[in-house]
């Protein structure tokens, strides 16, 4: 029903540029004395003009010597047409084509039209790849830009198997040992490939060094990798430790420097330095640094030590993580770290969240957790809103005496990712310009009713907030 509905459109748009190009080229409408012979044949249609299928742009003419009338380089995919003064250009196919626009005299001005999305085809997954084998190395990305609706396609079904998801996303799982590469494909044949390996992502840990005092407890995240994980070699007698899920768990009980490893299922190793020193330790969290991926979701637990005696009041500066028990438990020897009221980890680059920890007398100790982002996880960020979407502004008007200045309206931008891209549809109505989440929207030089729309730059599929705007 909704490709039904398109074609119609497309069927409308190209009927009624014909019409308007064959009433231009036998004079009607465009024999109207509104152009300024002998000035130079202008046009405020941009080149290029970019457009989505099936819809349109109206533009004005001015300068040479009217009637105007315009050639279509390819009515396949764009279709212009005169009105007067008034260039309409419709967007029939994907593809580029070219619009001349022609005086009386012979004069031309060229407007090249591109047909498909000024945001070019892009998506979350990284240009390299690499993922375990079974159902939980599943991952899924978000695809952004071009020209919808999308294909995906996997070059090696035996190693892993690629997936569309809805509208905008796809599913990359790995099956056995190998590589290939996933290819999105849009509906302007634009392509972007993503190189797949199928084998086990880089064993890490973090941290990779531990200072501790005997008696005291410490956890190392582990990550990548093929789980199970567990300790390469023998544990030396200066230290208990025992490996759950992805942490290592140390205890140190004499004072000694040594190498800890780490195997997965596949036989990557890697090694943790220990030290432990004898004295008293003063009020810290160990570890004091660590990093996890953003799509991993387990509890992170961290031990007190040092502290004073009575209760111990926890802070994170940032909505990914939380601590686990609120307020300020009195003489705690952890704190574990869960999921905080963002509803997710999901992060827009690598993200420090600094915990807080302040004791019964007012001393103070930190740890950095830092969020990796890895691709694991589409960001869920609020909708994109804006402090008003209707604006009045007076046209500009350069030619009057005393000259009027165009006028500008500055608007809030809230919500989404926090970054924003803006486009205009009548840019001879009104341009508009992003500076932060300060939209700023400045009128032209004609009057009318036009919209500017602005976009979540890292979720250019979401709903855009529009904002109405009459030019007076």
């Amino acid at each position: 029903m909704e490709s039904k509905n398109v074609m119609k459109i497309l069927k409308a748009i190209f009927v009624f540029a014909v019409f308007l190009g064959a009433l231009a080229a036998c004079g009607g409408g465009g024999g109207s004395p509104g152009g300024q012979p002998g000035k130079t044949l202008l046009t405020t249609a941009p080149s290029p003009v970019t457009l989505l299928p099936g819809s349109s742009g109206q533009y004005e003419i001015s300068g040479g010597v009217p009637p105007y009338r315009v050639g279509n380089s390819d009515t396949a995919i764009a279709v212009g047409a005169v009105n007067g003064t008034r260039l309409l250009i419709g967007a029939v196919n994907t593809g580029n084509s070219v619009v001349n626009v022609m005086d009386n005299a012979g004069a031309m001005v060229g407007v090249a039209v591109n047909v498909g999305s000024s945001i070019p085809l892009t998506s979350t997954a990284p240009e390299a790849l690499t993922i375990g084998v079974g159902p939980a190395s599943m991952r899924t990305f978000t695809i952004r830009g071009g020209v919808p609706p999308y294909m995906v396609e996997g070059s090696n079904a035996n190693a892993f198997t690629a997936a569309k998801i809805g509208g905008n996303q796809f599913s990359v799982t790995g099956m056995a040992i190998g590589a290939g590469v996933v290819t999105v494909t849009d509906a302007a044949n634009t392509k972007l490939g993503v190189a797949v390996t199928v084998g086990a992502p880089e064993l890490r840990v973090s941290p990779t060094e531990l200072k501790i005092f005997p008696g005291i407890d410490a956890v190392v995240k582990i990550s990548g990798g093929q789980p199970p994980y567990q300790v390469a070699g023998g544990i030396p007698s200066a230290i208990q430790l025992t490996i759950s899920g992805d942490e290592m768990h140390i205890k140190g009980l004499l004072a000694s420097k040594l190498e800890v490893g780490v195997a997965d299922a596949t036989g990557q190793t890697v090694k943790v330095t220990v030290e432990v020193t004898n004295g008293t330790g003063v009020f810290n969290i160990m570890p004091g640094a660590l990093s996890i991926t953003e799509d991993d979701n387990q509890d992170i637990r961290l031990n007190i030590y040092g502290a004073a005696s009575g209760p111990v009041c926890f802070f994170t500066d940032r909505t990914q993580l939380q601590p686990q028990v609120g307020g300020c438990p009195t003489n705690p020897s952890s704190v574990t770290l869960v999921t905080g009221s963002a509803g997710s980890r999901c992060v827009n680059g690598n993200t420090d969240v600094t915990l807080t920890a302040v004791d019964s007398l007012g001393a103070v100790a930190t740890a950095v957790v830092t969020i990796v982002d890895n691709g694991g996880c589409a960001m869920q960020a609020p909708p994109v809103t804006a402090s008003t979407t209707a604006v009045t502004l007076n046209r500009a008007n350069p030619g009057a005496i005393p000259p009027v200045p165009a006028s500008t309206a500055q608007i809030l931008i809230r919500g989404g990712s926090g970054e924003y891209t803006v486009t205009a549809d009548n840019s001879s109505l009104a341009t508009a310009t992003m500076n932060g989440n300060v939209l700023s929207v400045t009128s032209g030089t004609q009057a009318g009713n036009t919209a500017v729309r602005v976009y979540d730059q890292r979720q250019l599929n979401a709903a855009p907030v529009t904002i109405n705007v009459t030019i007076q």
